[in-house]
């Protein structure tokens, strides 16, 4: 009877062969998204290290200007390679959307991104820039009412407040550098900005293409650019006969901007918002390790207890829905 057991238990299970190719199944299904969110996140923190040297050779003007050149450029090539060229995506209701947003989220924010590496590391930076989901939670309960699913997710809000305080407060009472204070604060408040751009955006994107809103935002960030860095006589600058300039504002602007967009929302696409969230944690680590690797930042203690701090409330603000959680609305307040 036992011998039969184990027989009829062996008939009705799958062998180890059919589990391996079920579960290789699932996992190569979205293996290609996973590794396109984990490129997209290593290009956002790498982007820190080619921002603090493009800033270290040219006005944060004369950066964002070419960056948004070169974004441009690869947005139009795209779209036109793809269906509809550029000037036959957008409807004419569509400009005032799309000067908020890229006044906003692409020339506000770049500015003050770029101003404030100039006073502080690429390290504290990518550390900061990694609040970017907690202003926006926060923002979006102040502006659209909108709640986290679980209460004791908003722990994640307060654990990243101390992470901050940790890198911008702590560190500088423990190294008194006033410059890096002060490019610290810059930054909080461009984190700040993007968060209203994404919750400004998030309204815009229900009814406009992801691929137009952020198109048609580096188009105006680009605009704009264009004025502020003729106040700076661009065309005067001895860094626009460095190699290292050109490359960098080419890899900020074709990859990091355009490249990583696409890497990004293909993935959301396919495996949904949530999973993909979650790898939002990885841009703080990815670019406080390279900015150690390829400028040589010291990286105090209080970088990793803020980074520790931050890559955590980003995993508890992101914490995945069920799937109850996920076909009900959020609460309103």
């Amino acid at each position: 009877m036992a011998a039969e057991s184990v027989c009829f238990y062996s008939r009705q299970q799958p062998s180890q062969t059919e589990y391996d190719r079920l579960w290789m199944s699932v996992v190569s299904s979205d293996a290609k998204y996973y590794f396109m969110l984990t490129m997209a996140m290593l290009l956002w923190g790498m982007s820190w290290v080619s921002k603090d040297v493009a800033v270290g050779l040219a006005p944060p003007m004369t950066v964002g200007l070419f960056r948004y050149l070169f974004a441009s450029l690869a947005f139009l090539v795209f779209m036109s390679a793809t269906g509809k060229p550029a000037h036959k995506r957008f409807r004419r209701e569509d400009l005032k959307s799309l000067v908020l947003v890229g006044g906003l989220g692409i020339f506000a924010f770049e500015v003050m991104e770029l101003t404030g590496l100039v006073f502080t590391t690429s390290a504290q930076g990518a550390i900061i820039d990694g609040i970017q989901p907690i202003t926006i939670a926060i923002f979006a309960s102040l502006i659209l009412r909108e709640q986290l699913a679980r209460k004791w997710q908003y722990s994640g809000l307060f654990l990243g407040f101390l992470g901050i305080v940790i890198v911008v407060g702590v560190q500088y009472v423990l190294v008194w550098n006033l410059d890096h204070l002060i490019g610290n604060i810059i930054l909080i408040i461009a984190t700040c900005i993007w968060a209203l751009y994404s919750v400004a955006g998030r309204r815009i994107m229900e009814r406009m293409p992801s691929l137009n809103l952020v198109a048609g935002a580096s188009f105006v960030g680009f605009a704009l650019f264009s004025i502020t860095a003729s106040l700076e006589a661009f065309w005067l600058e001895p860094a626009l006969n460095l190699p290292e300039f050109w490359i960098n504002t080419v890899f900020l602007g074709a990859v990091v901007t355009f490249l990583s967009y696409l890497l990004y929302f293909e993935a959301v696409k396919n495996i949904g918002a949530t999973r993909s969230g979650i790898f939002l944690s990885l841009v703080p680590i990815f670019g406080t390790l390279l900015s150690a690797w390829l400028l040589n930042e010291t990286i105090y203690w209080t970088f990793l207890a803020g980074l520790v701090c931050v890559t955590v409330a980003i995993l508890l603000v992101n914490y995945p829905l069920s799937e109850e959680e996920r076909e009900s609305p959020l609460p309103v307040a």
